[in-house]
């Protein structure tokens, strides 16, 4: 009489395991570059909406004055100090502005300036007749550089990911 095993096989063989394996290096492989795209798009996102939101302070700083601050007085920097951007938009104690609040910082953005994701400062330019070699003041449009003549009275950009290629720059326009 032959003896029969009551022992039943409970475990995964090399080859069954090398299998699984094999597909969750060939998923990842497929994953990770989809998430760097997305964590990009992300980046570009956060700078677009911080380039709008700079936009919109500027142009409620100009409906309440009727005027932007002038070029002798105002330092066009998005880095803390008394007459910067950031005291003006930010602050109720400038000179510009007693009353109204623009845009909140937080202390980090008041000692480092307003930098995008990629740790750039925002730059922005005003149709005040003097920044980015625009001659005319108040006339709707802003010159920016090689971009050429945006018409809006403000226009807010980022250098992107790459500061000296213009291709990958976030523009708020």
């Amino acid at each position: 009489m032959a003896t029969v095993s009551c022992r039943q096989r409970h475990s995964f063989t090399l080859i069954e395991m090398l299998a699984v394996m094999g597909i969750i290096v060939i998923l990842a492989g497929i994953l990770l570059p989809v998430l760097t795209k997305v964590r990009e798009a992300s980046r570009r996102a956060v700078a677009r909406d911080l380039c709008y939101q700079v936009a919109t302070a500027w142009k409620s700083f100009l409906q309440d004055h009727r005027m932007f601050p002038p070029r002798d007085l105002f330092e066009m920097s998005v880095v803390g100090g008394k007459n910067s951007a950031l005291s003006i938009l930010g602050t109720t104690n400038s000179d510009y502005n007693s009353t109204m609040l623009y845009l909140e910082f937080g202390t980090n953005e008041l000692v480092k300036g307003m930098v995008d994701p990629w740790g750039g400062l925002i730059q922005f330019a005003l149709d005040n007749g003097v920044s980015c070699g625009d001659a005319t003041a108040y006339d709707g449009k802003v010159r920016v550089g090689s971009f050429g003549n945006i018409y809006d009275s403000v226009a807010v950009w980022s250098k992107g990911p790459d500061p000296d290629d213009e291709a990958d720059d976030v523009r708020g326009w």
